[in-house]
């Protein structure tokens, strides 16, 4: 999905990606696994495996040649590719993808650890009035999951499920507790997982502000220096979380957990269309 959005990208903006410079691109991630590798899927998708820092004529022979103690395997590895014009495929250069530590990441993190107020206000709100009055708005679907096998004892245990169908979703597994791709059940799960995700981290004035305060602050400075020409910077990507892309709608007021509520329960009720046709959840590959 993320190597498909690279040429997405890659075609909608070639003055952007045609030729990859350090000096030009600019890439931070998450310090995890997912949004790593997320990121070099991507860039691969952009670049297509074409670094383009290396020149057509870049020798080969002794200055490609690592200083490994069995040079005899070494030279088996170089005959390998000896028809080859580079010992780089493609001339290819791989982007660094820069990351943080969680302790360190106030720009990206989903609970940065720096800021210690931020995540008591969150776990605040995991049962406050809000959460359970939609809970109780979805007792027949907690009900119909409780005779199928699925108890849930709390909004987590809600979540969780929610969760685990927007998984299997995107590895086209099947659904659990005999629940159908888009029957009531499922359409109910999912949609608490996403209202309460959005809830968590942008439910209120002051969680929108403390999450998105460095994203945001970190965009417009980029954006002010480019169009200043303090910077030779043409693009600065991201690889975070839906969480991450979840913030900045809601601060722009696009998708918000009142909105999301508004259109489930329209289609619940049995309505072809949505009241907020631009409120959509950000999903993989946001």
């Amino acid at each position: 999905m993320h190597y498909i959005l690279g040429r997405v990208l890659a075609t909608k903006y070639p003055t952007l990606f045609q030729d990859y410079s350090p000096q030009q691109i600019y890439v931070v991630s998450t310090d995890l696994n997912r949004t790593i590798m997320s990121a070099y899927s991507q860039l691969y998708g952009i670049y297509q495996g074409k670094g383009g820092a290396y020149p057509d004529n870049f020798p080969v022979g002794d200055l490609s040649r690592p200083p490994f103690a069995d040079q005899d395997l070494v030279n088996k590895s170089m005959d390998k590719v000896a028809n080859m014009e580079s010992y780089l495929p493609f001339n290819v250069q791989p982007v660094p993808v820069h990351t943080l530590t969680d302790a360190e990441d106030q720009l990206l993190a989903e609970r940065p650890e720096s800021c210690p107020i931020l995540n008591s206000w969150t776990d605040s709100m995991f049962d406050d009035k809000k959460v359970l009055d939609m809970m109780g708005v979805l007792n027949d679907t907690i009900d119909t999951l409780k005779q199928r096998g699925y108890v849930v004892n709390t909004s987590w245990d809600m979540w969780n499920l929610g969760d685990t169908l927007e998984c299997n979703y995107a590895q086209n597994l099947s659904y659990p507790y005999e629940i159908e791709y888009q029957d009531s059940v499922y359409n109910a799960s999912k949609f608490f997982f996403e209202w309460f995700t959005m809830y968590m981290f942008s439910g209120t004035y002051n969680n929108t502000a403390l999450y998105q305060y460095h994203l945001l602050t970190r965009i417009y400075n980029d954006l002010n220096s480019f169009r200043t020409g303090k910077t030779s910077l043409k693009a600065e990507l991201f690889s975070a979380h839906d969480t991450t892309v979840s913030g900045l709608l809601n601060a722009f007021n696009i998708t918000t957990p009142d909105c999301l509520y508004a259109n489930w329960k329209a289609y619940a009720s049995g309505k072809d269309e949505a009241p907020y046709p631009n409120c959509i959840y950000p999903s993989f590959a946001s």
